[in-house]
């Protein structure tokens, strides 16, 4: 238990494991303790943190910083007030990546059935951002929906509009030969530069996953008139300011279009009479899809590597990036 440990990124680029004892302590009454398997990374998110990225919300320090919100563990000790949960139980969370994680029971999103491949399972939130911006935007069976962006989050987000039964076509500039557009949902792709003119004014929802001013001018001339945007990407971050107005009348106004963020889920245990789509109750059925193989996430796993190779694989996917997928990080030296 001495060698609890978790990766913080203490400058730019700079990644330490430093000793975390304070998360193996006696954990409290509706605490848990939970030993982690498996993380995965989220490219996006964190190639900004390490990049030197402004952070998204206001801040009283940048670092040390905590990376990572996709972790698949194993519960070790429980709190004497917990319910609903037992020793070796597996469970979802969105602890950082790290050895162990001392956390309330109101905090793990799913439990996870011990014959899973854990591997996949720790890519459920991935899919919940694009699941979260087809639910903002109401995409249904016979809507046209345009992802900008075919990285990590462009993939899933592409998967879970081709599940709620839209058509879907992918803009990339980036197009790798492993990828198969078909397995992730889409009836065709596109170069966001030049655009086919038959998808100007066309979708009825455009999913925005980059930041770059170019691909939020793409958004908003692929949108048909009374269209939705929604954003996974922040546009204009770490960008310089552009040359055009984002919320230029020909589109904003002229098209009345909806501009929405995505991203926020109610985290509360309610009734589905309540509120239908709560943050556990979605990763549920998207932990259950992946198992049921309704959606690709073995394909999203570039491959799998010990936590030790955490900063090293910031480097590679910076450098030398190989496709649209991600990592996962093994913490038990191929025990999962």
């Amino acid at each position: 238990m001495t060698q609890a440990f978790v990766y913080q990124l203490t400058g730019q680029a700079i990644l330490e494991a430093q000793p975390d004892l304070d998360s193996i302590t006696a954990p409290g009454s509706n605490e848990i303790l939970v030993e982690t398997l498996v993380t995965a990374i989220s490219p996006g998110t964190e190639l900004a943190a390490w990049s030197g990225v402004e952070p998204l919300r206001p801040v009283a320090q940048i670092y040390p910083r905590l990376m990572g919100y996709c972790n698949v563990g194993r519960i070790i000790h429980l709190g004497a007030n917990v319910n609903g949960f037992a020793l070796n139980d597996l469970v979802l969370t969105h602890s950082a990546h790290r050895s162990h994680a001392l956390i309330s029971s109101a905090q793990v999103l799913c439990k996870v059935p011990q014959e899973a491949d854990l591997a996949q399972v720790a890519t459920t939130y991935l899919f919940h951002l694009g699941y979260s911006a087809c639910l903002k935007a109401g995409v249904t069976m016979g809507h046209r929906v345009a992802v900008i962006g075919l990285g990590t989050l462009g993939l899933t987000a592409s998967a879970l509009a081709h599940l709620a039964g839209a058509q879907v076509t992918g803009f990339s500039n980036h197009f790798y030969g492993d990828i198969d557009p078909v397995l992730w949902g889409m009836s065709g792709t596109s170069g966001k530069t030049n655009p086919d003119s038959v998808h100007l004014n066309y979708f009825d929802c455009v999913i925005s996953t980059t930041n770059s001013w170019p691909d939020w001018k793409l958004a908003l001339q692929l949108s048909r008139r009374g269209g939705t945007v929604v954003t996974i990407g922040f546009p204009g971050r770490g960008q310089k300011i552009p040359d055009f107005n984002p919320l230029a009348s020909q589109y904003f106004y002229d098209k009345q279009l909806t501009i929405t963020s995505c991203g926020h889920v109610p985290n509360v245990d309610v009734a589905p009479f309540d509120i239908r789509f709560t943050l556990n109750r979605n990763c549920e059925f998207l932990m259950q899809a992946i198992i049921d193989g309704s959606l690709p996430a073995v394909d999203l796993i570039e491959d799998i590597r010990p936590a030790a190779d955490l900063g090293q694989i910031y480097v590679d996917l910076i450098t030398q990036r190989k496709s649209g997928r991600t990592f996962v990080l093994d913490w038990q030296k191929g025990k999962i």
